[in-house]
């Protein structure tokens, strides 16, 4: 599946519509494995080889590769062509690691929806972090919006923007655009099944609140542990390396890469430096300007990566603290 999918994107890919001169076969397809991968990589630069449509059909190829492409597969399966056989759904709940075949749906639809709620608002807040910011249009806006909240998310890494994320503008005046791309990308790192626990746990309360509106009195939550032990060994791990990471990149970089920016502007690039080499491979300031204590710094966070079932890679933080 994994070929198929690069193939049918890298023959996309070199459509007469989708590139502006044309593209090599070769580059076409290392463009189309490197979105499914979610790696980032590119040999050639992407905003001024393709076209929208182009950019259309790498956003797409990200967004099957940060899903998963057998949750994806699976999702269409179920939903247009009827229930698979019970060999499929036992396969499907080992990928899933689901607990049973009663909530394979359930966890598709969560993990579709969650992606669809998660990038939407990923899209409005980037949109209104950049809007009137970098001379385009709204169409352009939207669109540049729609293209690095699926990025972002998907830890995948791509920018639309020539230069990308270390054009000038960009640079000037758009610190918040760096913060929600970090909020977006470990979203996406610590993995679905601690959103899923995270929308149990605001249900959950939800019906305390209810109970006591009606009753004037709390519900009494029990010996009920509302975060799983997967959900506490990811957020501490996670909280831990970026904390240790951020404390870190602002030691090493402050006066030398950062240098040049204001006070909130070191702090906002310096946390955006610690979020996104664990897996998302952005690029806000350029990496010969760093020193080689902070890429050795980010050698080890691509190494350790983001959560099991997330969109990120690495060896996994749950892997890691065990």
């Amino acid at each position: 599946s994994f070929i198929f999918i690069i193939l049918v994107g890298s023959g996309l890919l070199m459509l007469p519509r989708c590139s502006v001169n044309g593209i090599s076969w070769i580059d076409s397809l290392f463009i189309s494995t490197s979105s499914v991968c979610v790696t980032g990589l590119s040999p050639i630069d992407i905003p001024t080889t393709f076209t929208s449509g182009g950019l259309t059909i790498i956003a797409i190829l990200m967004q099957i590769g940060g899903l998963g492409i057998m949750t994806v597969t699976s999702f269409f399966a179920i939903f247009f062509m009827g229930n698979t056989s019970l060999y499929n759904q036992i396969g499907l709940r080992n990928v899933l690691k689901n607990d049973s075949l009663n909530s394979l749906v359930s966890t598709l639809v969560y993990i579709l929806l969650f992606t669809l709620v998660i990038e939407g608002v990923g899209m409005l807040v980037i949109w209104s972090s950049i809007h009137g910011n970098l001379g385009l249009s709204i169409d352009e806006e939207l669109a540049f919006s729609a293209f690095h909240s699926i990025s972002a998310f998907c830890n995948a890494g791509i920018s639309s923007f020539p230069e990308g994320l270390t054009n000038p503008l960009i640079q000037n005046g758009n610190s918040s655009l760096f913060l929600f791309l970090s909020i977006l990308i470990i979203l996406g790192g610590i993995g679905f099944p601690i959103l899923v626990n995270f929308k149990d746990i605001f249900f959950f309360h939800i019906k305390r609140c209810w109970h006591f509106i009606t009753t004037g009195r709390w519900k009494k939550r029990g010996r009920r542990h509302l975060y799983n032990l997967n959900t506490r060994i990811v957020l501490i791990t996670t909280a831990i390396l970026l904390v240790a990471g951020y404390g870190m990149v602002l030691l090493f970089e402050w006066n030398n890469s950062l240098a040049n920016q204001t006070f909130w502007d070191k702090l906002i690039h310096g946390f955006f430096m610690a979020v996104t080499p664990r897996s998302a491979g952005f690029s806000n300031v350029d990496l010969n300007a760093f020193h080689p204590q902070t890429l050795m710094l980010f050698v080890v966070y691509m190494w350790i990566g983001g959560a099991s079932q997330s969109t990120a890679g690495g060896i996994k933080v749950n892997t890691l603290a065990v």
